[in-house]
């Protein structure tokens, strides 16, 4: 899936595109919320850990770039990283490194939830949103969900925290989706009132945000998913029969 230049509404019409939206732009236009707070430095955010699947210490990194909200990530969680993980994660060889790219507001909302889990709870979390991506993308938001909304208090929170009455319009636009997201993480663990407070967490917010910026400044991601493995890009669906003969040459090369 790839990411448009004008945020959420070009996103979600083209997979085509060429060009990535700036971090201002995927702000902005597609979270139809104003510029958040500016990235600070990485010791900010040292309760937030990089996400790691595996021995830290394997031989071989996957690090993976994905959207919540793209299908195709949906699939390789589905299908390709299950062998993967039974034959070379397991076994110490290689470690899968999350790294979030959301392309549209409910993805970053997602990723937040997903990483409000904690360590223990993320990856089986983040596998279920994965798995009911659907459920809860296409939530309706209607006045029944508003009203959920607003009586779980996460707006409340919001207008506390100086946001903007666009800003928490912007949060009743997706509220379907909300719920739904609490809904799932309560049926991984994480209590409903510890996720609304994560969703009201403005530096982890802008933390998820620095997986995209170094996806697209580093590693030159214009796509998801996208895998760097042993330094080297693979873009889309790879199935595990090719995901496991890449492995195996880096290993090789070791």
């Amino acid at each position: 899936m790839r990411a448009a230049p004008n945020g959420l509404r070009a996103a979600q019409a083209s997979l085509e595109v060429r060009t990535l939206p700036t971090r201002r732009q995927l702000l902005a236009a597609t979270a139809s919320l104003p510029l958040a707070a500016t990235i600070g430095p990485r010791s900010a955010w040292a309760s937030w850990p990089i996400k790691v699947l595996g021995d830290p210490a394997a031989p071989i990194e996957i690090r993976e770039f994905s959207s919540l909200t793209c299908p195709a990530c949906a699939q390789l969680h589905a299908q390709s990283l299950p062998p993967i993980k039974a034959d070379y994660i397991d076994k110490g060889l290689a470690k899968l490194v999350f790294r979030d790219f959301p392309l549209d507001l409910r993805a970053w909302l997602a990723s937040v939830v997903a990483h409000c889990s904690g360590e223990e709870l993320f990856f089986p979390l983040l596998d279920m949103l994965f798995r009911e991506q659907r459920r809860w993308v296409g939530a309706p938001t209607n006045a029944a969900a508003r009203q959920r909304l607003d009586e779980g208090g996460l707006p409340r929170l919001w207008r506390e925290a100086g946001r903007s009455q666009q800003d928490v319009d912007a949060l009743f636009s997706v509220a379907g989706t909300i719920n739904t997201l609490v809904d799932i993480a309560a049926l991984a663990g994480v209590p409903a009132e510890q996720t609304t407070r994560c969703l009201a967490d403005f530096e982890l917010m802008d933390w998820v945000l620095e997986g995209y910026q170094e996806g697209r400044d580093v590693f030159g991601v214009d796509a998801t998913p996208t895998l760097i493995i042993d330094g080297t890009r693979h873009v889309g669906v790879q199935p595990a029969s090719q995901l496991a003969s890449l492995i195996d040459a880096a290993l090789a090369r070791r």
